[in-house]
C-alpha cells in the first residue's frame, strides 16, 4: 500500500511541474529566456537559437555572437532563404 502511495504521489508532482513547465513556455511561442538560452514551443534550445522577422516568420540558426550581412538580410526582408 505503501509503495502505491509514493508511485501516486511521484506521479502527482510530475504532473504539476509539467504542467508549470507549459505555463511558462507555452507551445508555440517563446518562453522562458535568458542570454544564452531560449525556450521555444516549450523546448529548451541550448545549442541553437531563432531568428524572429517582424512578419512572424522564423528559422533556427546556430548559436553565435556574430551576425552577418546576410542573416541581417534575411531580418529585415531582403533575403529568400
Amino acid at each position: 500500500m505503501k509503495r502505491k502511495r509514493k508511485i501516486i504521489a511521484v506521479l502527482v508532482v510530475v504532473a504539476l511541474l509539467s504542467g508549470a513547465w507549459l505555463v511558462a513556455n507555452p507551445l508555440g511561442r517563446f518562453g522562458w529566456c535568458c542570454f544564452g538560452y531560449a525556450t521555444y514551443s516549450a523546448w529548451p534550445r541550448p545549442i541553437s537559437d531563432f531568428q524572429v522577422r517582424a512578419d512572424g516568420s522564423t528559422r533556427k540558426v546556430t548559436k553565435t555572437h556574430q551576425l552577418s550581412f546576410q542573416e541581417a538580410e534575411w531580418l529585415l526582408g531582403g533575403g529568400n532563404k
